[in-house]
């Protein structure tokens, strides 16, 4: 029997304490958390040898912003690695403080109905194909074919795991 999303809203325990203490806890696990875990990869990333060394703010600022702009794996996981933080805070907050099955945010019947899930994809993927390929024709110079089989390979498994994580958390 299908369920609408306002049943299952009221599934759980719904105090407004736990809705507190649930944001607290995805704010502390995305905020603090994530970002410390971002800032140490950011450490190690653009290269900051010794923590005496004395960077002044704008010469910081600039290396964060050169090394967000390279397109490399490092930047990517960079950026999205806050978002699996996020991610379990969510999860927590929902399975602990509410005490509701988690993937009744997804769906009413806590199922995942990938037909439409792949249905969707498509579509998606039609419409990115369709306007790339006009892109492609209107403006043909922005595009260099530059293929790196050695960051793709690296790049692949980090973008099909955070990726969706970073998708699904927003």
């Amino acid at each position: 029997m299908s369920q609408s999303y306002l049943e299952v809203a009221r599934q759980g325990k719904n105090s407004w304490w736990r809705y507190l203490l649930a944001i607290l806890l995805i704010f502390f696990l995305w905020f603090i958390v994530g970002n410390i875990i971002t800032g140490i990869l950011l450490i190690a990333f653009i290269g900051i040898s010794s923590p005496n060394s004395v960077l002044d703010s704008s010469e910081l600022q600039l290396k964060i912003t050169e090394f967000i702009k390279t397109p490399s794996v490092a930047a990517f996981v960079t950026m999205n690695v806050g978002f699996i933080f996020l991610g379990l805070g969510l999860f927590l907050a929902v399975k602990w403080l509410h005490q509701r099955k988690f993937l009744t945010l997804i769906n009413p019947n806590a199922a995942i109905n990938f037909k439409r899930l792949l249905s969707g994809f498509g579509v998606w993927f039609m419409f990115q194909a369709i306007l790339m390929g006009l892109e492609l024709i209107l403006n043909p110079g922005n595009y260099e074919f530059a293929f790196n089989p050695a960051q793709w390979f690296l790049l692949l498994p980090c973008a099909l795991l955070l990726t969706p994580i970073q998708t699904s958390t927003e």
